[in-house]
């Protein structure tokens, strides 16, 4: 089945299920196996310490994928952004059929030279663009990331062979340069976890927000508006706990939370499970940079579960919005237009009917353009 040869898919991935990252590699790889290559990844564990002379490998849903230790010190950063010695193991071991090299979100100076290798050898080499962060600069860690983001975003990925940007931001940004192809994040529909539930027809709205949010993810506001509701509404937030989200927000310390549980961090198929059983999933972001550049796997996951959501206009969120019924749009993010929204969410609660718009087969046709690129 897999003639075609091999893809090597490298970057900062916890497989099987432990980031957004992974969700959406495994996904492309899917994609890219339906057209007859096999998909080869090395990603990161917070559990493993790998060394330096082996690299063992794991399997997961038929994928090979190899780990190393995700960095946690500026010196182990440093050797991440510019080494690439398990990399070149990996290459080594199947370098006679590799076709094509994937780059998530990788270090810049280490894609230089993983570049240096492609060319050598003939390979294509592609990034997988999701995120365009900005770090604090009051620390040596965040100016290193800051430095290296800029330099992989603006100079890097516009001298690979093609891009796959997550949005349409992105997608803009680099089609001017380089090939680059929109592809948001996707899911394998016939996976079980998408099974949906059928909703009993409850007197009370059930909300759910499931994410790491650090500021990026308006929970204050949430909080607040759900505290300030006339209707019955309950708020399960999944990720963080109280004293998490009041560490993130110490200006609210003494606030009420009136019918809102905090769950902390639970596994993968419990978030899901608690999406499903939602009315809506909510979250709220600023526009700006970061928010217009990514696209919130929280919205794919919602939407494949068969759940509608309310948010606000980042990203291509509008455009998937318009096209799939139940979905609630914001106009701003005021305590105001979010009790407006609950209003409108109580009386309208239904499942998504088109929740396989995210379904990576309804994208093979970008894949094999892709893939198209290996030959010339």
């Amino acid at each position: 089945m897999n003639s075609k040869g091999i893809l090597l898919y490298i970057g900062g991935f916890e497989l099987p299920d432990k980031n957004a990252a992974a969700q959406r590699v495994i996904s492309n790889a899917k994609a890219f196996n339906a057209l007859g290559f096999k998909v080869v990844f090395l990603g990161v564990s917070h559990q493993k310490e790998v060394s330096e002379g082996s690299l063992p490998s794991t399997k997961f849903d038929g994928f090979e994928y190899y780990e190393i230790a995700y960095p946690r010190s500026i010196t182990a950063w440093i050797s991440y952004i510019i080494g690439i010695n398990f990399f070149k193991k990996l290459f080594n071991k199947y370098q006679s059929t590799v076709k094509g090299i994937f780059l998530y979100n990788y270090p810049s100076i280490a894609s230089f030279r993983i570049i240096r290798i492609a060319r050598e050898n003939n390979i294509k080499i592609f990034a997988d663009c999701t995120e365009w962060y900005s770090y604090k600069k009051s620390n040596p860690l965040g100016i290193i990331k800051t430095i290296d983001t800029e330099l992989r975003m603006r100079f890097v990925n516009k001298r690979l062979d093609g891009v796959l940007a997550i949005s349409k931001f992105l997608n803009t940004y680099y089609r001017k340069d380089v090939p680059s192809f929109n592809i948001p994040p996707l899911v394998d529909i016939k996976e079980s976890k998408w099974e949906s539930i059928q909703l009993p027809m409850e007197d009370h709205l059930k909300l759910v927000y499931a994410g790491s949010p650090g500021r990026k993810d308006r929970l204050d506001i949430l909080i607040s508006a759900v505290n300030l509701c006339n209707i019955h509404v309950d708020l399960r937030i999944i990720g963080i706990t109280q004293t998490d989200f009041l560490n993130l927000y110490p200006e609210l310390k003494g606030i009420e939370f009136k019918n809102i549980s905090f769950l902390g961090r639970v596994s993968h198929q419990e978030a899901l499970d608690e999406v499903k059983s939602a009315s809506f999933t909510c979250f709220f972001r600023d526009i700006n940079k970061v928010s217009m550049a990514g696209f919130p796997t929280k919205f794919v996951e919602s939407i494949s579960a068969g759940t509608p959501v309310i948010t606000n206009r980042t990203s291509d969120l509008s455009d998937y919005c318009s096209k799939l019924n139940g979905c609630i749009l914001v106009e701003d993010i005021s305590v105001s237009s979010l009790l407006l929204a609950f209003e409108r969410a109580y009386s309208n609660k239904r499942r998504i009917e088109n929740y396989s718009i995210f379904d990576y087969r309804n994208y093979l046709s970008d894949f094999k353009e892709i893939t198209e690129l290996f030959c010339r």
